[in-house]
């Protein structure tokens, strides 16, 4: 069986490795001069070199040769946490941290993806972190660092390693290329490299995979490998949201499920254009617009429906397209509402420490709301996309959200959505509120003139349909 690619040119010495020369000299001055950590982070995006600089370092502190098979090497011991995280697989490791090396000076422990561990095993490491044996070594590496408990961090030297330029792995492909009699022209190696998104993994993959279709791989080739959607498709989206048209978005949508073309792929055309957009001479607010869309589009790749969620994405650009640059920036600033006073009540009657009480409310519910959208950004893009849409007020207990739509008042109301957004102001903040989105339709005024309203009318209707009565949020 043939070798793959990504592993016969997979780093094997610290000079092998492309685009993190500002860790792999510190780690080699480190060894040189004898000051070795007993434990490390190393934190990415994947395919960039984390777990091969990991066994690298391994094999250097020992002063072993590589070997690509390490399992003839006992001191070097490697878990994925996304497939052993509970308690009871750190304990069986956490047991052989005890056993003396066998053949080096050091018994190193490589934990890949340990964002994954569960709480119970975190703690369990935590403790072997804080006085672990002087011969023992941990590596933990891992693509979402903000994940890993602020008391293991503590406790490590921390290494962020950088996406791969798309020079620099075009250079690494074009040398690959040639030593393997891989024929590929130049316009298929830019997109080799632009579809990796600086992973030098994913890049060597898909050159891998395209070299037994064709004598000669050509960007026909690819497109087709990954399904990408061909440059017109991509093009059509920004069209008819730049003429702010669900009718026309829609019929593109059309295409896109009737060829199966890659949902991911689209979503990487889209930002690349969008970014390049950001270039040109455009006015603030549609700036602002695009980078809006660039945030959605990115957190597509989280959503169990990225079709949906792309459809939700771009068609909520458009329903906010005037919205979002007159209006939504006040949006953002949280509205600490007071009762409505009462006959027997005056506000001539309150206290100074009561509006001194107030001003801390105020200010601790923008900390735990902002908090709020940046969890529901990552795990719930969908929900994210509607609710950062909407005016939030605080009266007493009761959160509620002003939406300039119909649609999304709708979503919002769901009690699936409602429970999902409380459970996440809960886990920041350890309080439950009622939550009700309500209609004003003050907030639509500023769209361009009638025709376009109604248009909009008539399609957040049809989209309710298509998605079920408006049940879009995952």
């Amino acid at each position: 069986m043939a070798e793959a690619l990504y592993r016969k040119y997979r780093s094997k010495s610290f000079a092998d490795v492309v685009g993190q020369e500002h860790i792999t000299q510190t780690l080699e001055r480190s060894i040189k001069n004898d000051k070795i950590s007993h434990a490390y982070l190393f934190s990415g995006p994947r395919g960039v070199g984390k777990t091969s600089v990991a066994r690298i370092l391994a094999y250097a502190v020992n002063d072993f040769k590589y070997l690509d098979d390490d399992t003839n090497y006992l001191d070097i011991i490697e878990l994925d946490a996304a497939s052993n995280r509970k308690i009871e697989d750190m304990k069986q490791l956490i047991d052989r941290v005890w056993l003396a090396p066998t053949d080096g000076k050091y018994k190193v422990f490589i934990i890949d993806e340990v964002h994954m561990l569960t709480r119970d095993a975190f703690n369990a490491l935590l403790k072997t972190l804080e006085e672990p044996p002087e011969y023992v070594i941990f590596i933990l590496a891992t693509t979402e660092a903000h994940k890993v408990p602020e008391t293991i961090l503590s406790r490590t030297q921390q290494f962020t390693f950088r996406p791969i330029t798309k020079k620099n792995v075009i250079k690494q492909l074009t040398l690959i290329a040639k030593k393997e009699k891989i024929n590929v022209d130049d316009e298929a190696l830019d997109f080799i490299a632009g579809y990796g998104d600086g992973s030098f993994r994913d890049s060597i993959g898909l050159l891998d995979q395209a070299s037994n279709i064709n004598d000669k791989i050509t960007l026909s080739d690819l497109e087709f490998i990954v399904g990408a959607a061909p440059k017109e498709v991509v093009d059509s989206i920004l069209a008819a949201q730049d003429e702010a048209s669900l009718q026309k978005m829609r019929k593109v949508f059309e295409t896109i499920s009737t060829n199966g073309y890659s949902v991911d792929s689209i979503v990487k055309q889209l930002i690349n254009s969008l970014k390049n957009r950001l270039v040109d001479k455009q006015s603030s607010s549609e700036n602002n617009r695009t980078i809006k869309v660039i945030n959605d589009l990115l957190g597509i790749s989280n959503s169990s429906d990225q079709l949906t969620a792309l459809e939700i994405v771009l068609y909520t650009s458009i329903l906010n397209s005037d919205f979002t640059t007159n209006v939504q920036s006040k949006s953002a600033e949280v509205v600490i509402s007071e009762p409505v006073a009462t006959k027997s009540s005056k506000v001539s009657d309150l206290k100074k420490s009561e509006k001194a009480s107030k001003q801390k409310t105020n200010h601790d519910f923008n900390q735990t709301w902002d908090k709020t959208l940046g969890n529901l950004r990552v795990q719930h893009s969908t929900l994210y996309s509607i609710v950062k849409h909407s005016n939030v007020e605080l009266i007493n207990e009761k959160i509620i959200l002003k939406t300039g739509f119909l649609f999304h008042q709708k979503a919002l109301n769901q009690k699936k959505n409602r429970d999902l957004l409380n459970e996440q102001i809960f886990e920041i903040c350890g309080q439950e509120y009622v939550i009700e989105a309500i209609f004003d339709e003050s907030l639509k005024n500023n769209l361009k003139n009638r025709e376009a309203e109604d248009e909009i009318d008539l399609d957040i209707t049809s989209i309710s349909n298509i998605f079920g009565g408006g049940e879009v949020v995952e």
